[in-house]
């Protein structure tokens, strides 16, 4: 069996005689453990994965999420990119393509419905749930007695979107709201995602 020595601390201390203040330990047992039982490996590529540039996709929804949260009009819009712009997030070229892309978004009958004067809308707002847990919605929109979740997507529709809404609305009538509904709105998509 193997006996391993470990040291600590230093050889001398002002004040002591070299050697005092080193402490011995001495091991009679390691542990150690092959990584590859340890760590799973995926060998499928994530469907929006960009080969040239990993993690732009992810990068831009979340870009393009941030800019929503600070929307409340179109007429926004454009300040919004030139705070980004200014602040070295943006380039003049990326600016232009993320303006395009949201105005023609918000341009959409389904979508400007709930970018218009009068509403009362809260943005990125967390939901805690009396266990601790947090929920935070996109949107939600208030126009008189109707409410609204709305969630931005940049992808594709998926179950998870319509279950993950669900979830919201449950919040939502639990805390007294009436009549909420959701909506996902999809910026690859023309059609929105109604869930009730």
């Amino acid at each position: 069996e193997q006996v391993y020595r470990y040291c600590y601390g230093s050889k001398t201390t002002p004040g002591t005689s070299p050697g005092q203040s080193v402490h011995n330990f001495y091991l009679s047992k390691t542990s150690t453990a092959d990584w590859r039982s340890r760590a799973l490996i995926s060998y499928q590529a994530p469907s929006n994965w960009e080969v040239d540039e990993p993690g732009k996709s992810q990068e831009w929804g979340n870009l393009i999420h941030k800019v929503l949260s600070e929307v409340f009009l179109p007429e926004d819009l454009g300040p919004v990119l030139d705070q980004y712009q200014s602040t070295g997030i943006l380039d003049a070229q990326e600016r232009q393509l993320l303006f395009d892309l949201i105005m023609e978004f918000l341009g959409r009958p389904e979508v400007c419905a709930f970018f218009k004067p009068g509403l009362t809308i809260f943005s990125e707002k967390d939901i805690v749930t009396p266990g601790g847990k947090i929920f935070r919605p996109d949107r939600i929109v208030a126009e008189g007695d109707q409410v609204f979740v709305i969630d931005f997507k940049t992808g594709v529709v998926r179950e998870k979107h319509s279950s993950q809404m669900r979830g919201y609305l449950h919040l939502l009538t639990e805390m007294g709201w009436p009549s909420v509904k959701g909506v996902v709105l999809y910026l690859d998509e023309k059609e929105p995602l109604y869930v009730s």
